[in-house]
């Protein structure tokens, strides 16, 4: 299951898109040709806008880098609270 539908699933979609951006951002993927669009279109169908991810990572940045190392490592979901 992917960040957003885990995310959607229990209703915490705001923080399934920050992640997603902080995983495309981690990895360079933001800097590829395509990948504003594709982000744009994820958070378009999350029902959230830039501005409200953008400061969702600005308040929890800390917490949802923890998250992602976590998942990278395999010691946890990424939809862990």
């Amino acid at each position: 299951m992917g960040i957003g539908k885990a995310y959607r699933k229990e209703n915490q979609t705001l923080r399934g898109a920050a992640l997603f951006y902080l995983a495309l951002e981690k990895n360079g993927g933001h800097k590829l040709g395509g990948a504003n669009e594709i982000m744009k279109a994820a958070f378009r169908d999350l029902g959230v806008t830039d501005s409200q991810v953008e400061k969702y990572i600005e308040e929890n940045r800390a917490e949802l880098e923890e998250i992602l190392a976590r998942r990278k490592t395999g010691t946890g979901g990424t939809h862990e609270r």
